[in-house]
């Protein structure tokens, strides 16, 4: 089984609520790229014309599906095949972007000197609103609501959001932790950043599913906490209180 299946009911928004504007944008389908150097060839085979090649995080546009590929076409213009080992598949809503950067700062103002009003880190999403220059850098006004359900308005640096994004609807799947100081990881890896621990018994929404197929087929779930951290953390570490 390849990532393209949706992970079932693991599909949420992970920073905005669908408002009626919102639901009348046009949605079509986006990939995430889960690995380094990926081929983009010319045909659905490991025979076809390499055309280039893509790493994460970036997002690609996904043109169709034919059983273990994906077609995609880049940033770079390459229209061609992806494995479907190596990307994620999902619903995009174009009114909202990415953040593919990590600790990016949310200011008040558009200056790295004024107030920081959130620290947002992939694969985090927000609702574009505006962009601006200012100083020769590109800044993009952007929404998102708190943990309060309150909105958050202030501007982050263009370089670190994608205007083409994954796109969810608000229905994750609760678990809980089994065991303490459980790591989220910026990545489905153990080798990747670590973004911070979870406690024993601490509550969390699981969001979307990775199967690790060159590691024994370990099981990765995207999570979000309570305080909006998100990350990846193994399976083994989670009950979503269903049987086995």
């Amino acid at each position: 089984m390849t990532m393209i299946k949706r992970c079932c009911k693991m599909i949420v928004v992970l920073s905005v609520c669908l408002s009626l504007s919102a639901l009348a944008r046009a949605e079509r389908l986006v990939g995430q790229v889960m690995g380094v150097n990926v081929n983009v060839r010319a045909g659905h085979t490991t025979k076809a014309r390499v055309l280039g090649r893509v790493s994460k995080p970036e997002v690609v546009e996904v043109l169709g599906t034919d059983i273990d590929w994906v077609r995609v076409r880049t940033k770079r213009g390459f229209d061609g095949w992806m494995s479907g080992d190596y990307v994620l598949v999902w619903n995009v809503d174009t009114g909202d972007v990415c953040v593919t950067g990590t600790n990016v700062s949310l200011r008040a103002e558009l200056s790295d000197q004024s107030r920081e009003l959130a620290s947002l880190s992939w694969p985090n999403v927000v609702t574009k609103m505006d962009t601006a220059e200012k100083d020769g850098e590109q800044w993009t006004k952007v929404t998102m609501v708190d943990d309060n359900g309150g909105d958050i308005v202030g501007w982050v640096k263009s370089q670190f959001v994608d205007d083409v994004v994954f796109q969810f609807e608000f229905s994750a799947d609760p678990a809980t932790v089994k065991r303490a100081n459980v790591r989220v990881y910026a990545e489905p890896s153990a080798k990747a950043a670590v973004r911070g621990t979870l406690s024993q018994s601490e509550a969390v929404l699981m969001m979307a599913s990775y199967v690790d197929k060159k590691n024994r087929n370990t099981v990765w779930y995207c999570i979000r906490k309570k305080d909006g951290l998100t990350g990846w953390v193994n399976s083994d570490y989670l009950d979503d209180g269903m049987a086995d």
